[in-house]
């Protein structure tokens, strides 16, 4: 589909890809150097810029009004409710702070774990480094944050909420939407085409940012929420949403993984937990009639946004007997 993409798709997907965020502004320099509307080159120059002021800003570390806090995040899935969510536990303020001294605090967290030196394959946790400076009123505000990995490599970062969300500077809003590098958590879902069609199955692997899963296709198109997915919600039951904004899991409405889901995302053709066969029965009726999703869409989830198969089931008897009418 590279024929179908836009100078604006690779830019979003260059600033979201899970790449060290001096590797993203080497690509982002130039990819910059070939474009030829002037509204894209502004705005990868802005982001080029602003980047390399946030890098900046984490490699010369002024001890005497700024500070750094490092706080390690771990994604988990509640077996009971099927709920994933992302547990936070700071680990270390650093007044004599530096990116060196984060990276030793996270080689320290991780060989508490007893975890070995090297690759830590699919390892769900991840940190956050926030960079707080000492205000005129002689108060610390935050000022960037840096989203890493456990090898310390940092993948995104923002303007901190206390700067960005400023009710006094409305401008600082817009900037921080403007923030290619911010990740999906930022409102950043890529809306690219996709190969799938109703019935596919798809593994997503957002690692380090959310537990893997397991998602059905039940309905695509073009636009962003056309992609519709069902998911496991635990208990074998079943939601459903647009995979291009994360819906591949059940989030409880909490978290969005900073990597979008499309980067990964491919057709999965191994087994399925027991309390998730239903997936298996419902993508071969899918493959029959790719009109159900949208019926099911419409006619079940738009009613209630959790079911359990055997809803399903009654809902697909009576389409066939012709009690359902559309």
């Amino acid at each position: 589909h590279g024929d179908q993409l836009t100078d604006m798709d690779y830019m979003k997907i260059l600033g979201g890809a899970p790449a060290d965020l001096r590797k993203k502004s080497t690509l982002m320099t130039l990819f910059r150097e070939n474009l030829e509307d002037d509204d894209l080159l502004e705005l990868a120059e802005y982001n080029d810029r602003h980047l390399q002021e946030a890098l900046g800003a984490i490699s010369d570390i002024d001890n005497s009004t700024q500070t750094f806090v490092v706080s390690e995040m771990g994604t988990k899935t509640e077996r009971s409710s099927g709920i994933s969510y992302v547990e936070h536990r700071q680990i270390g303020t650093f007044p004599e702070a530096s990116l060196a001294s984060a990276k030793k605090m996270i080689d320290s967290d991780l060989a508490e774990w007893g975890l070995p030196a090297g690759d830590h394959g699919k390892f769900l946790d991840f940190w956050i480094m926030e960079l707080y400076e000492m205000t005129p009123e002689h108060t610390m505000r935050g000022r960037y944050r840096y989203i890493c990995d456990w090898t310390g490599e940092i993948f995104y970062y923002d303007d901190h909420p206390d700067t960005a969300y400023r009710k006094d500077v409305l401008l600082k809003r817009k900037e921080y939407e403007r923030n290619l590098f911010s990740g999906v958590e930022c409102g950043h879902s890529i809306n690219i085409p996709l190969p799938f069609e109703p019935g596919d199955l798809i593994f997503v692997d957002c690692s380090p940012f959310a537990p893997p899963a397991v998602c059905l296709v039940a309905e695509t198109g073009s636009d962003c929420c056309a992609l519709q997915c069902i998911y496991p919600c635990g208990g074998g039951k079943m939601s459903i949403g647009a995979l291009k904004h994360s819906h591949f899991c059940n989030w409880g409405e909490t978290w969005r993984p900073y990597l979008s889901p499309l980067y990964r995302a491919e057709r999965y053709t191994g087994e399925l937990p027991e309390d998730q066969k239903y997936m298996k029965i419902l993508s071969e009726a899918l493959r029959k009639e790719p009109e159900l999703g949208r019926a099911l869409f419409e006619d079940v989830f738009f009613q209630k946004t959790v079911v359990m198969p055997h809803e399903i089931e009654e809902y697909m008897g009576g389409r066939t007997d012709g009690r359902q009418s559309r």
